[in-house]
């Protein structure tokens, strides 16, 4: 196990002044309320949940912290809608509407920083259930422009323990990337990656 918890890499994670992608939030807002401090007032977050009513929910949570911006959207490739299964901590995309699903929009995080005007992007956590190679692909002219550090999560799926590293060496062959798991369950294996100074 990792001497440190999940999302807590001392060296890649949100930084004090930082503008931070958090893609996947739920209504459970520990770990927002946990990077809102570390990016403290004179940074900027930008959240998604695409589920409405979590999206609500944590939105009030996060209200002490106003530069804590909360998306009601999932992330991907590009704009659209999908449907998904409303499950309390483990919402996903579906194949298929049907009973126990909502119709979410989706956005990508290029469209994001070209809409909200974004100058830099110094830092990006996915926790999107398995979407997050699509979520990668709909941000790879910002790693590629802004090289930020990022924090993923392995493993919803087995594939993703080799096409994700795989992926962000793709864009940016620079990148260091690092493994750590950080329970004695399956979930919590992260990875974690940043270029290294010049």
């Amino acid at each position: 196990l990792a001497p440190h918890g999940e999302y807590e890499h001392p060296r890649i994670r949100p930084r004090a002044g930082d503008i931070m992608i958090d893609g996947g939030v739920s209504d459970m807002v520990g770990a927002q309320r946990a990077f809102a401090g570390q990016v403290g007032p004179g940074g900027r977050i930008h959240g998604f949940e695409p589920i409405p009513w979590m999206a609500d929910a944590a939105r009030e949570a996060l209200a002490p912290w106003p530069w804590y911006r909360l998306h009601t959207a999932g992330l991907a490739e590009r704009r659209g809608q999908a449907a998904f299964a409303s499950l309390r901590d483990s919402s996903h995309i579906c194949a298929a509407d049907g009973d126990g699903t909502v119709r979410c929009d989706l956005v990508s995080i290029d469209d994001v920083v070209r809409e909200e005007g974004l100058e830099r992007v110094d830092c990006i956590k996915l926790d999107v259930e398995g979407a997050e190679l699509d979520a990668l692909r709909g941000a790879g002219d910002t790693i590629r422009r802004f090289r930020p550090r990022l924090v993923i999560c392995l493993y919803h799926t087995p594939e993703d323990l080799m096409t994700l590293p795989l992926f962000v060496k793709s864009l940016v062959p620079d990148y260091r990337l690092e493994v750590a798991h950080a329970s004695c369950g399956f979930t919590d294996t992260i990875l974690y990656a940043e270029v290294p100074a010049a």
